[in-house]
């Protein structure tokens, strides 16, 4: 064992211990990697991969514990972008960016040293108490090519807007089924500096291997929507580049403003030009059904777009979906959203005016319903994810009636029962002005 403990030492922490005949050989590889031998550790030596294990898999559950210098988990804990401001609350800097923070992580038993931790996300994820976070393995000086099992970044969220904790999980697991290209998402338990701060969900990173492992490319654009950006030509620029940030001029993006200029007869052909609408309807639909409020057709917002090579047309990929499971938009908390359809950004709306579109997507939305709506199927999910982390059954109960009524909602609004028109569908102005980056002074507040 002390041979192992030997190996778990060096920077590279993929390795682990092996039964049998494989120990001595992972043993051997270790004192090489480490210089514990008199082989030149220089020499361009062929290694075996290390088994993989999925840090995915539905069941697990992640233990991760960090550790930090002497004052820097406060430092990170406080950080905050929320504030009182012009008689609101909210985001106060456009620009701002969480400080980066480097500290220990072990990860189910696997200890990393200066490992790359920042705070993410807003509201309910800048909590002081639980933030979200981010553990980047490989950023930080001497760290390139580091990687866990064949991951280098953890994504946690902390699920205060989700009091059941299975929300995000099942909604991307439903994305999945629809064949849209969603992030894997389980659970983890995690600690700081000894005191637990409970289940987090660990969702999959929207970056290059993502990419490659559902595209089966990486090389196009990724845009994600972040605060001010939108399909409005003056906000266009404020849609930020995920790859390719020195190269991309957003014109895959302005094609699309320019298609929603073409006449209503001809708006579905000319979007088809640069955009799989195929894809699109299924994700509208799918953002509709498992009412994710908070996401690009219900506030636009919480959406990645991917300019995919293989046929130049964008594709749309969820995030951001722990307050799914809703029937109010997150802002407005309007009784009178439609359930059928969410029409809270200019791209849908847009659409929306097209008889063509509209045919379209009720029919894949029927589609949908008779396959992917499959209510015993998805609470049975739902049990079996609320089981793992032994979420709270009156929560958990919320999300099984939702799923249990959201077929009548529906339907009942494809056969004419109620308004999918007014406020929903007025098009916002063809000009918007963003806020500009800017460093105010305004009264800060902590999310507690």
């Amino acid at each position: 064992m002390a041979l192992l403990g030997i190996i778990k030492s060096c920077k590279e922490v993929t390795i682990r211990p092996y039964r049998n005949a494989l120990l001595l050989i992972m043993v051997t590889l270790g004192l090489v990697a480490c210089g514990g031998t008199d082989i030149d550790s220089d020499a361009d030596m062929a290694q075996p991969e290390p088994m993989e294990e999925d840090l995915f898999q539905q069941d697990k559950v992640l233990n991760i514990e960090l550790s930090f210098p002497d004052g820097d988990w406060d430092s990170l804990r406080r950080e905050s972008n929320l504030g009182r401001i012009d008689g609101g609350f909210g985001p106060v800097d456009p620009c701002f960016e969480y400080s980066e923070f480097y500290g220990a992580a072990s990860i189910d038993g696997h200890l990393l040293e200066n490992v790359n931790i920042t705070k993410k996300g807003t509201f309910g994820s800048v909590d002081s108490n639980r933030p979200s976070l981010k553990i980047n393995l490989e950023k930080g000086e001497g760290n390139d090519g580091r990687k866990l099992f064949g991951e280098k970044r953890f994504t946690l969220n902390n699920n205060k807007q989700d009091a059941s904790t299975i929300k995000q999980c099942l909604a991307y697991h439903i994305f999945n089924l629809a064949g849209i290209h969603a992030p894997r998402c389980n659970f983890a338990n995690v600690s700081v500096e000894g005191q637990s701060l409970g289940v987090y969900s660990h969702v999959e990173a929207i970056k290059k291997p993502f990419l490659k492992r559902t595209f089966g490319n990486k090389s196009g654009n990724l845009y994600e929507i972040q605060r001010d950006g939108a399909f409005i030509e003056s906000r266009i620029e404020y849609i930020e580049a995920k790859t390719n940030e020195d190269e991309t001029d957003r014109a895959e993006l302005v094609a699309v403003v320019n298609a929603m200029n073409a006449n209503d007869d001809n708006l579905w052909a000319e979007m088809a030009k640069v955009i799989n609408m195929d894809y699109l309807i299924t994700f509208v639909a799918i953002e509709a059904l498992v009412g994710h409020t908070d996401g690009f057709t219900g506030y636009q917002n919480n959406v990645y777009f991917y300019h995919n090579p293989d046929d130049n047309l964008l594709y749309f990929i969820p995030w951001g979906a722990d307050q799914t499971f809703r029937k109010q938009y997150i802002v407005t908390s309007n009784d009178n959203t439609p359930a059928s359809i969410l029409l809270g950004n200019s791209l849908i709306q847009r659409l929306w005016q097209s008889a063509e579109f509209r045919a379209n997507y009720d029919l894949r939305l029927l589609e949908i319903l008779d396959t992917v709506w499959d209510e015993s199927g998805l609470i049975a999910m739902a049990n079996t994810l609320a089981g793992i982390v032994n979420a709270d059954e009156r929560e958990v109960d919320k999300v099984r009636n939702f799923i249990l009524e959201r077929r009548s909602l529906v339907e009942s609004e494809l056969d004419g029962a109620s308004d999918r028109e007014g406020e929903w569908t007025l098009l916002p102005p063809t000009v918007q002005e963003p806020m500009s980056c800017s460093t105010p002074e305004p009264e800060l507040v902590l999310a507690i």
